[in-house]
């Protein structure tokens, strides 16, 4: 589906949904770690048992029925319309970021649509009217902690030149949604309940607290990473599995997020080479 010229802010916009529910099909949804959370509350799942009913492609991905339909789609619409994603309610604007900041697209209008587009409001009146900002929010704290995530382990090819095929390889897995393979880090649940148990703190209440103790669980695990990056560190079991989670969260996360992370990764990894004259990669 091509896209129309940019938009910003200012520019002048207004979308009414008829409830035609042509959006609702053969759609291609990949959440963020939030989005999946605030799901599964809304189905009264866990996260793992939201992830397995309705979630496919490594486990971000929301599934269609066979007639082409989302999976959250029901007979009089979305069943879970107060906790839909980002793409969701920005629809028919798309909005993701890049180094020069945010960037908003307007959708092409689909054949099949009864939706009316017009001028009287602003994008942002658009957006204050289906409470984004919050979602925006989170999805760029994912977007910095991805990238943060894209150093660490270029950081750690730097040192172990051996390892870039494998991890670029999990990275672009996930990425490209080639995989079955569901991210480990990817369940907010499970993260921050291990997090608490170690350290033996009370799980947190809301959502909002879990997302920032699953970020900081995460930033932790990151920082162990970067003190513990020593050659026979490096060749353990314990720390490979530690490497390939992290690869397989930042192509999730970028994904998710539509960040290139695979070209941050590489080029990273390639730049910090040429800047320390460390041996040549292997990138077959």
């Amino acid at each position: 589906m091509a896209d129309l010229p940019l938009l910003d802010r200012d520019s002048a916009f207004a979308y009414a949904c008829n409830r035609c529910n042509s959006c609702c099909h053969n759609a291609h949804i990949a959440l963020d770690p939030y989005e999946i959370a605030r799901l599964a509350q809304d189905q009264h799942l866990t996260i793992t048992e939201f992830i397995a009913s309705y979630l496919t492609e490594g486990g971000i991905v929301l599934r269609n029925s066979e007639d082409t339909s989302c999976v959250m789609l029901g007979p009089d619409g979305c069943t879970a319309y107060a906790n839909r994603p980002q793409i969701c309610r920005t629809y028919p604007v798309k909005r993701s970021r890049s180094e020069n900041g945010e960037i908003l697209l307007r959708y092409r209008q689909l054949p099949t649509s009864t939706g009316v587009y017009g001028n009287q409001g602003t994008t942002s009146d658009f957006f204050k009217a289906h409470n984004v900002e919050e979602f925006f929010a989170i999805k760029d704290r994912y977007l910095r902690l991805a990238l943060q995530v894209v150093k660490v382990l270029a950081n750690t090819v730097q040192r172990q030149p051996h390892r870039f095929a494998s991890i670029r390889n999990e990275i672009e897995a996930h990425y490209e949604f080639r995989t079955k393979m569901i991210p480990a880090l990817i369940d907010v649940d499970r993260v921050v309940s291990k997090y608490c148990r170690e350290r033996q703190i009370e799980l947190p209440i809301t959502l909002d607290e879990k997302i920032a103790l699953h970020m900081q669980a995460i930033e932790e695990r990151l920082a162990a990473i970067s003190a513990s990056e020593q050659p026979d560190l490096l060749d353990d079991s314990g720390a490979d599995t530690d490497l390939m989670d992290m690869a397989a969260l930042v192509g999730a996360l970028g994904a998710a997020v539509e960040a290139r992370v695979v070209l941050a990764f590489v080029s990273e990894a390639l730049g910090r080479a040429r800047r320390n004259a460390a041996p040549p990669y292997e990138l077959s």
